[in-house]
């Protein structure tokens, strides 16, 4: 009986000793412990579309955000002539802007819009913010979800 146990600690020990050693890499590798992480970074990238676009002399990169089909939401960085960064993040239902939160289109300052479905402004109005930084915001959110369709669309090509 004794031998028939000795096999059996031994597969417990190098079972633990294995799991002990895999535990390591983890701890020293930011990524998160998931079963699979390699078919969750394939869903990520399925589901985001990132493209370059310049427009009206505003070059800016960004990535956009599909549920399924459905653009959800842009994230924008646009350079301007003198080298400076601004960010902007566009939250979309269908083809209505919802909010956007970030830098003015063409001045200095912040905007935090929200709007509702209908398209009517809802909170953002204040003293600093014009009805041409409302105008701009709204262009540039149209503009860059029809670059965002037009580019989701033609990765999808021969997919079907």
């Amino acid at each position: 009986m004794m031998h028939r146990h000795a096999p059996i600690a031994l597969v417990l020990a190098a079972l633990l000793t294995s799991c002990s050693k895999q535990e390591s890499p983890p701890a020293t590798t930011p990524q998160p412990a998931a079963s699979a992480p390699a078919p969750s970074s394939r869903d990520d990238s399925a589901n985001v579309t990132h493209a370059k676009l310049n427009a009206g002399g505003v070059k800016a990169s960004y990535a956009a955000h599909f549920d399924s089909d459905k653009l959800t939401r842009i994230e924008e960085e646009r350079r301007a002539p003198d080298g400076a960064t601004f960010n902007g993040e566009y939250t979309y239902q269908g083809a209505r802007l919802l909010r956007y939160r970030g830098a003015k289109v063409a001045a200095p300052g912040t905007l935090e819009l929200q709007f509702d479905l209908q398209g009517a402004l809802q909170s953002g109005q204040g003293p600093d913010v014009t009805n041409e930084d409302i105008a701009a915001i709204r262009n540039r959110a149209q503009l860059l979800r029809s670059h965002a369709l037009a580019q989701r669309s033609s990765q999808g090509h021969g997919s079907y």
